[in-house]
């Protein structure tokens, strides 16, 4: 309300106080401010004038002067109010002056309670900012970030913004401009600046009004922001892409987090209660390098019951030893389909090997499943990688219509079960739920995120994909479910995400069919001769997977990961009528990198 009293109360900053005592012919006693009166700003409709100078009339000056007089006074001040409507002009507007005593008349106590001197303002645009991911984050590569500004003042806003980094200036892209933000209106944008040195940094996004100068010059009072706001970022490293991909490692880390998948096993259905089968998952998840460390590695006779040849005896593959795998080759034993080389590192050889590892002892498979709901994650894995379908990724996944050019993130979830039980068991089992997300699209029944939003989520079950694509949709609370929501589209697919603290439905829901591990997005659907996924089992939401990187190029995040991706043969030795799988990167669900040399050539892929 920028009213202004000193210690005497003698002393206005309001410009029209001058010109209604003009106008009257009266000098001033004192001018008192009330808590309750709104006064004019600049940015202010004129029509409100007269009612407000009328306020100020009555209700915040009082002068020593005589009944007829005040009479007088009065209608003065409904003359002036009228004329200051009619002329459209407000109080700030008008040339600054100073209310001094009149000679001819002794001030008079102000009415009321004395009041507190000072300027008295409106509450300032609420703004808020926020890193455009999780960090941490990688110092050569420009580091985004978000901003909305909520116009929480009476009047339109508009300004100019100005971003700090540890106080200085620095330089920034993508930064939009405020023009004319009414009242209770929000506006939001996004912008980058340049990367930072290691360790912990605050940056602050400043509004100023319009017209700021770029400079103060000597003596010129300075500028104060409309309003403000900081945030701390840690910075740990430069931009780090060991795997090769185009994406920062530390990103995808962060990916993974964000996305990662809400499970929900199954209970025994009748067919299994018959047999006598536990109420919980009786082969539970297994680390796939616990499973290296006990395994037998060899080629399996013609009936896959036994071994034709032992290659590596159990426990050669324990103690960190896992890479060893990597080092067989045996042309003569019928592991390749010819009598040439036959190395069991597909960077050597592109191809699936006859090559196999037997399933070692379970243990308790009840005490298995309270362990990986304590800890969220026991053989889950993670793989992030760019997807243009308009580059060689559309010869072996082109999700979209010939016309779409978008460049987006596929996120791919890989769990590993040591066994796979039902009418139709095998050795190893690995199973799969996997993202498309875009960093810049704003899609149906989501709200923007610092990880983009979901574009499609994909659930994989005996060779069959479910897909479901964030078009068109629906969304309702599943009931019985604290934080799951259901999606539907228009023609009635349906998917489940889990919503964390944030707010954000990122998480997909994974039901898993008993004993046989298949990923369905809901309980709903069948195929002949599969156990139940009701869902009714454990439920949890996953801890963050490690990353693997790629083939050609493994993180360190897992020890494990050159033999679990480069292994060309199965995982499990059992059984004839329904053999055991390959690993991740041998099942057509894999997505290459562009970069990739030997992801094309590939041979003996399945689904």
């Amino acid at each position: 309300m920028d009213v202004y009293l000193d210690g005497a109360g003698r002393r206005i900053q309001r410009e029209l106080a001058p010109e209604i005592g003009h106008f009257i012919g009266f000098g001033w006693s004192r001018l008192v401010a009330r808590p309750n009166l709104l006064e004019c700003r600049k940015n202010d409709s004129p029509m409100t004038y007269p009612s407000q100078v009328w306020r100020i009339a009555q209700d915040a000056v009082a002068v020593q002067l005589g009944g007829n007089i005040m009479i007088a006074l009065k209608q003065s001040f409904m003359a002036c109010a009228l004329w200051v409507g009619l002329a459209s002009l407000c109080f700030a507007q008008l040339p600054v002056g100073v209310v001094t005593p009149s000679p001819f008349k002794r001030p008079r106590t102000p009415v009321g309670p004395p009041l507190n001197h000072g300027v008295l303002t409106l509450p300032p645009p609420g703004l808020t900012l926020g890193p455009a991911w999780e960090g941490p984050f990688a110092g050569a590569k420009p580091i985004g970030f978000n901003w909305t500004l909520t116009n929480t003042t009476p009047i339109a806003q508009s300004g100019n913004f100005s971003v700090l980094v540890d106080g200085q200036p620095t330089k920034v892209d993508g930064l939009s401009q405020i023009q004319g933000l009414l009242p209770a209106s929000q506006q939001s944008g996004f912008f980058f600046i340049p990367g930072l040195q290691k360790g912990t940094h605050t940056t602050t996004l400043e509004l100023y009004p319009p017209g700021r100068p770029s400079f103060i010059s000597k003596g010129q009072k300075p500028v104060s922001p409309i309003t403000q706001v900081s945030t701390d970022i840690q910075v740990l490293a430069p931009f780090v892409d060991a795997d090769g991909d185009t994406l920062d490692d530390n990103f995808e880390h962060a990916m993974l987090e964000h996305y990662r998948p809400y499970y929900k096993f199954s209970q025994p259905g009748l067919f299994e209660k018959a047999q006598s089968e536990p109420n919980w998952e009786p082969y539970p998840p297994m680390d796939a390098m616990d499973y290296f460390g006990r395994a037998t590695v060899g080629v399996p006779n013609t009936s896959w019951s036994g071994w034709n040849l032992t290659l590596m005896p159990a426990g050669s593959l324990a103690n960190g030893q896992f890479n060893a795998i990597l080092g067989i080759n045996s042309p003569s034993s019928g592991s390749c389909p010819d009598a040439g080389a036959c190395s069991s590192d597909m960077t050597k050889n592109a191809r699936r090997t006859q090559y196999a590892i037997d399933s070692p002892a379970l243990g308790d498979a009840s005490a298995a499943m309270d362990k990986m709901k304590a800890v969220g994650n026991t053989g889950l894995y993670g793989h992030v990688v760019p997807y243009n379908q308009n580059t060689a990724q559309g010869a072996v996944h082109r999700y979209f219509t010939n016309d779409d050019n978008r460049n987006l993130i596929k996120i791919e979830y890989w769990q590993f079960f040591p066994y796979n039980g039902g009418s139709f068991p095998h050795g190893g089992d690995w199973d799969t739920v996997q993202l498309l997300v875009d960093m810049t699209d704003n899609l149906p029944c989501q709200k923007p995120t610092l990880f983009g939003e979901i574009v499609s989520v994909f659930h994989y079950h005996h060779g069959d994909e479910s897909r479901f694509d964030f078009s068109d949709c629906v969304i309702g609370e599943v009931n019985g479910e604290a934080g799951v929501y259901q999606f539907v589209t228009t023609d009635h697919k349906k998917v489940q995400l889990f919503r964390d603290p944030a707010g954000d439905f990122s998480h997909p829901v994974a039901f898993i069919e008993y004993a046989t591990h298949e990923f369905w997005p809901t309980s709903e659907g069948f195929e002949d001769g599969t156990p139940n996924h009701d869902g009714n089992g454990a439920s949890f939401l996953t801890s963050t997977p490690p990353n693997l990187g790629e083939v050609e190029a493994p993180l360190t995040e897992y020890p494990g990961a050159m033999a679990l991706m480069r292994y060309n043969g199965y995982w499990g030795r059992c059984c004839l009528v329904n053999k055991p799988p390959p690993g991740p990167s041998l099942h057509t669900e894999w997505t290459w990198p562009v970069s990739s040399s030997i992801g094309w050539q590939l041979q003996g892929k399945e689904p």
